[in-house]
């Protein structure tokens, strides 16, 4: 299992150091030196980790946090910092989808605010699914006729569907590993990791959704909330801590003092309670 060592600690926070003297505009005669690791062997590290653990199973990601954050914030850093001229949607995509697994969907967000509509189109076809998955959008047509074009125009057909409440976790879950295991096959490298991420962030995505928190969570049959789905302003995703409140029997009725920060949820997830 990788881990990052006290070197690449040290390491990372130089990075994050020289990423916040770029942001106040320090002179760059006075920037901190990052260091003497080679920045190959950080994103070998980094990139490895996000690998390791989106290739297992989900109930790995809460105890496997602190890898997820260390990776999601020096892909952000390394950004910020600008120590490379390459590869910077790619390296957004990677942190925004670090953090969304960690369990900072805002920060995810905020990085994928950072890739203009316009490069989009010039994004790789396994790319173009991440940024879809990780925006929460649907899908359109895949024209690309390749060894894939099967595999993932069904998946992102079930995708389109989730959406809309149609699709079960467990054809996502079957649809993923069909183009996993196609692309373990015959896939490059990135791909490869692309499609470990891809899979796993669909799952989660599912899990998190509020359909899926409250046909679990909730004493209500499923038909009494559909009314709620059809109002312009109503949520399909919790965030992490509404999702704490349903798994702890808040929605239930079981009593709570709840103390969450600001911007967490509280007043959605009372709502979801008083209904």
């Amino acid at each position: 299992m990788l881990q990052p060592s006290s070197t690449n600690k040290i390491f990372h926070a130089r990075t994050s150091a020289k990423a916040k003297m770029y942001e106040y505009a320090v002179p760059l005669e006075q920037h901190i030196n990052t260091g003497e690791i080679a920045l190959s062997d950080m994103l070998d590290l980094t990139i490895g980790m996000l690998g390791d653990l989106t290739a297992g199973t989900l109930n790995n990601l809460e105890e496997e946090k602190y890898r997820l954050l260390f990776s999601a914030q020096y892909f952000n850093s390394i950004l910020e910092a600008e120590v490379i001229s390459h590869s910077h949607i790619l390296l957004r995509l990677l942190s925004a989808s670090a953090y969304y697994l960690a369990g900072y969907p805002g920060s995810s967000q905020v990085l994928l605010k950072g890739i203009m509509h316009e490069s989009v189109a010039e994004l790789t076809l396994m790319e173009q699914i991440l940024f879809v998955i990780l925006k929460r959008t649907s899908f359109t047509a895949i024209i690309q006729e390749d060894f894939l074009h099967k595999d993932t125009t069904n998946l992102v057909t079930a995708w389109n569907d989730f959406l809309l409440g149609r699709s079960s976790y467990e054809e996502l879950n079957a649809l993923s590993n069909t183009l996993r295991s196609n692309i373990y096959l015959h896939g490059t490298d990135k791909d490869l990791l692309l499609v470990d991420i891809i899979r796993t962030l669909i799952l989660k995505r599912f899990n998190v959704s509020v359909r899926a928190v409250l046909s679990e969570n909730a004493d209500m049959e499923m038909a009494l909330w559909e009314p709620y789905f059809t109002r312009p302003n109503h949520i399909d995703e919790f965030w992490p801590s509404q999702v704490k409140l349903a798994e702890y029997g808040v929605f239930k009725g079981v009593s709570a003092v709840v103390q969450m920060p600001t911007s967490a949820g509280k007043t959605k997830a009372t709502e979801f309670i008083i209904r």
